[in-house]
């Protein structure tokens, strides 16, 4: 026992300040059950590195420290008893506890989280011979970790005030190391199958190197006042695809793992320094690319393509942008580009950003990425943003939805106006010169038959059922009906439009 409370006085602190120092934990605001969590992985690494079975083991990936590995144990059950206000001292009032088998630690973490479970009332309590509370059975239950882990150490001959102080200077290098960004930061992105349905994450070389479908999102900024367009330079180091610094779409990169198509704006804000938002950019395009650049590189992408109109903007507004992965920006009339584009013209003017300056230059066509030539991505794009540069195209929409609406109310009366039913659910969303009304009926007060979908009230007109869909009961409709409340709210008005006219 003196061996332990020595322990805990030369590395309690270092310890809990190690675990702070942790962005991830701190970040993701790590919880009871994430630290119980990372303590079975842990543990999971004692047993390999004791039990070195080759039919469990993770494939190329080598555990053979068992000192470290103990060492994290410790780690985490101190990190354990601080989340729950247990003094780790108290280890001194546990009567003789000699006690070795590795068995015990897997026992002991399952007793352990099942106790903490019923502190948190996830399960029912139950009644512990000599302890008065679950709080108390957690408390005996982790001390009790603490023991045998340093109990197998001494098995193994291991000094564990030693161990311990090599874990804590590898990993405090670590962290070091990564704030100074000296070593490279590994990137997660989540990966789809063909359909486009999530099947994990892992690391995004990988991804290319394997093939997996994953997410892109893409942006083009422009002028419409100006009637100006930005294209980035690229860094042909940063990917090592390119060996030319071609012109590329304005911003854009991959979703990381979590993210989601709203969080993607991270990604232009990187690039250009500019402080976007997810409701001001206009849904472009969808793609599904699937390209072999070489014998182990793929590009298998579920691309998202959008664009951001920033009419009191100029060249000089690109300040704080990443310059390792960015080396200019260029400022391009869009109509001349999409002549260059289309052969109408085989060279045409431009700026560039030059040492925070605008300098005139030429360009041709071969300054352009010519896979997104190739693929007709930059004029498709180009050529809907000419035409979305204001308010017309959308109410051209508008009237086309509603004069199609009003021929399916003739031919179909009933699937619009429900003379026995109630509506149950309604809210109202306002965006520009568009009221978009997400509305919950029940359509007949005898049954439990629900329709829920947006109507769309402009100058006077309405363009009901739009986005629809049946429900045989409330739960299921009123899911949808929150559903379509937060597609209204954090979608742009243009993707709105082209999804509810797609009916």
């Amino acid at each position: 026992m003196k061996e332990m409370i020595k322990f805990l006085d030369i590395h309690y602190k270092d310890a809990i300040k190690l675990v702070n120092d942790f962005d991830i934990t701190k970040n993701k605001k790590w919880e009871v059950k994430d630290y119980l969590n990372e303590l079975y992985v842990q543990i999971g690494h004692v047993f390999n590195v004791l039990y070195n079975d080759e039919h469990v083991n993770e494939e190329n990936r080598n555990i053979n420290n068992l000192g470290d590995e103990l060492s994290d144990v410790l780690l985490q059950l101190i990190s354990l008893s601080t989340l729950l206000n247990i003094d780790m001292y108290e280890i001194k009032n546990i009567k003789k506890y000699e006690y070795h088998d590795i068995s015990a630690l897997p026992i002991l973490l399952g007793q352990l989280s099942e106790a903490i479970m019923e502190t948190g009332e996830c399960r029912f309590k139950k009644n512990r011979t000599s302890f008065y509370t679950s709080y108390d059975f957690v408390k005996d239950r982790l001390l009790k970790l603490f023991i045998i882990t340093f109990q197998i150490a001494k098995q193994y001959k291991l000094n564990m005030t030693k161990e311990f102080a090599d874990m804590l200077e590898d990993a405090n290098d670590f962290l070091k190391r990564f704030k100074e960004q000296k070593k490279y930061s590994i990137e997660y992105i989540d990966i789809y199958d063909k359909d486009e349905k999530l099947l994990g994450y892992c690391e995004k070389e990988k991804a290319h190197n394997l093939g997996y479908w994953h997410k892109v999102i893409g942006c083009f900024i422009y002028n419409a006042s100006s009637n100006k367009v930005y294209f980035q330079v690229k860094n042909p180091k940063h990917n090592g695809i390119n060996k030319k610094e071609y012109l590329e779409i304005t911003a854009g990169g991959h979703l990381i793992s979590g993210e989601t198509l709203q969080n993607g704006v991270r990604e232009i804000k990187e690039e250009t320094g500019l402080n976007v938002c997810f409701e001001d950019l206009i849904f472009l395009e969808k793609r599904k690319c699937n390209k072999k650049i070489s014998k182990d590189y793929w590009i298998k992408e579920f691309q998202y393509f959008y664009g951001l109109d920033l009419r009191e903007f100029s060249l000089l507004d690109f300040k704080d942008f990443d310059r390792k992965e960015v080396v200019s920006f260029i400022e391009i009339d869009i109509n001349d580009t999409i002549d260059l584009l289309m052969k109408r013209k085989n060279k045409i003017s431009a700026n560039k950003l030059q040492h925070n300056d605008s300098v005139k230059i030429n360009l041709t066509i071969d300054d352009f990425d010519p896979a997104f030539i190739e693929n007709g991505l930059y004029l498709t794009l180009l050529l809907k943003i000419e035409n979305r540069k204001s308010k017309l195209y959308i109410k051209k929409q508008l009237l086309k939805m509603y004069i199609k609406t009003n021929i399916e109310k003739k031919k179909y009366p009933e699937n619009f106006f429900f003379d026995n039913g109630e509506v149950t659910n309604k809210k109202d969303i306002f965006k520009n010169f568009i009221r978009f009304s997400i509305m919950e009926v029940n359509k007949d007060r005898n049954n439990n038959e629900y329709v829920v979908y947006v109507k769309i009230n402009y100058n006077h007109k309405s363009i009901p059922m739009l986005l629809e869909k049946n429900f045989n009961s409330r739960s299921g409709s009123k899911n949808y009906f929150d559903t379509l409340c937060d597609y209204i709210k954090t979608t742009s008005i243009y993707e709105i439009i082209e999804n509810c006219d797609k009916k």
